[in-house]
């Protein structure tokens, strides 16, 4: 069955040889013109990398264990590059920007719109704004010309794609520059105020280590309780010692011997003086530099504690400053923080639609159609004249 329809295929071209030759000829000609006469859509685009957030010395500057946990609390302050991307890309879709380029190249009458929103409309049709997987940023402007354009139209075409492309990089980079320059004076006096509250807090600590030492008579509170330790161990050691003299004494001296007498005074003095290293109460005039071994323990908390925040409050004073003066020139400076890789230029060619593609689609969908209406004329030519002889009698 299929073989006799191959055949009969075949005998079809055959016999409609001239007839398949005519339509080629017209429909190559119709496909040319076509192809000719069609809209031709210009591009112009460029392709720029967005900045990342304002580095923060933060991380880099204190102890790890500070910092642990402070990622959220630190990307919020300083910003990141994914911030920056959509920060980007809410300038470019902004409807400022928008109006802005409908009324700088008069788009309203350019695409013979009613009123400015479907001007504005249009405008986001032949705009478009990406995001890559590398995290590059792509604007590009596309227009088509009229049909049966004379040249005149595609060079203005051409010029105004590459104007509008050239705008919306000049809108970008000023208005990105102008963003950072009033969030970096926004962080600026947020720190300051922030500096000067810990300038307060650390002026408060070392007032209070002041106090801490003048009222405890320490100056070097680690030496000085090695110090009270050493001496405490030597009058033990030494007591110990004299206690063993005075025994061995008292085996061949009695009691009211002059020796034994002096060993005893001399071993109850040097136990007054333990005691009164261990507390005060043995001598409430003590003005001794050396503190007392029972209220070592409380003084090593309270001087931990003080020397512990006085440690923080100081690192984050030269944080705060360091940062301070990062933000002055961040809002002074003026140079663009906005890298171009591909800056817009004047359109040489179509981007669309491809002539020759254009042109084998519109023959090739021809030579099917018209070689499917002979082979069913043909296929059923003995019905279809007998539905016409039917309609001649009728």
């Amino acid at each position: 069955m299929n073989i006799d329809r191959i055949i009969l295929l075949i005998s079809v071209l055959t016999k409609n040889i001239r007839y398949i030759i005519l339509h080629v000829l017209v429909l190559s000609i119709f496909a040319v013109s076509y192809a000719l006469s069609a809209k031709k859509t210009f591009t112009s685009f460029s392709v720029l990398i967005p900045p990342g957030g304002i580095s923060t010395a933060l991380q880099s500057f204190l102890p790890s264990e500070m910092t642990q946990g402070l990622g959220g609390a630190i990307g919020a302050l300083t910003g990141s590059s994914g911030d920056s991307s959509n920060r980007i890309l809410a300038i470019l879709n902004s409807r400022k920007l928008a109006e802005l380029v409908v009324n700088e190249f008069d788009l309203e009458r350019r695409f013979k719109t009613k009123t400015i929103e479907d001007a504005i409309d249009v405008y986001y049709e032949i705009t478009s704004f990406e995001i890559n997987q590398e995290l590059m940023i792509s604007m590009s402007v596309e227009m088509e010309t009229d049909y049966f354009h004379p040249e005149e139209n595609e060079e203005e075409i051409r010029n105004l794609v590459y104007n509008i492309c050239s705008y919306l990089v000049d809108y970008l980079d000023s208005r990105y520059t102008e963003l950072q320059t009033e969030n970096a004076r926004f962080q600026r006096i947020t720190l300051e105020k922030r500096f000067e509250q810990n300038k307060a807090e650390l002026e408060y600590i070392q007032n209070k280590a002041k106090d801490f030492a003048l009222e405890n008579n320490i100056i070097s509170l680690p030496d000085q309780l090695t110090a009270v330790v050493e001496t405490a161990g030597a009058l033990e050691a030494e007591i110990v010692q004299k206690k063993i003299q005075l025994n061995s004494i008292k085996d061949f001296r009695s009691d009211g011997s002059s020796e034994v007498a002096l060993l005893e005074t001399s071993i109850k003095e040097m136990e007054n003086s333990l005691r009164e290293l261990y507390s005060s109460e043995f001598n409430e005039d003590r003005l001794s530099v050396l503190p007392l071994i029972n209220d070592s323990a409380e003084l090593l908390l309270n001087y931990a504690k003080i020397e512990q925040e006085r440690t923080v409050q100081t690192l984050l004073f030269q944080f705060l400053i360091q940062q301070v003066e990062q933000l002055k020139i961040q809002e002074a400076k003026e140079t663009p923080s906005i890298q171009f890789i591909d800056t817009p230029r004047i359109p040489d060619r179509r981007s669309k639609p491809s002539r020759a593609l254009l042109a084998i689609i519109i023959f090739s969908v021809g030579m099917v159609l018209s070689t499917s209406i002979l082979f069913i004329k043909e296929l059923y030519k003995d019905d279809l004249r007998k539905i016409y002889l039917s309609l001649s009698d009728t």
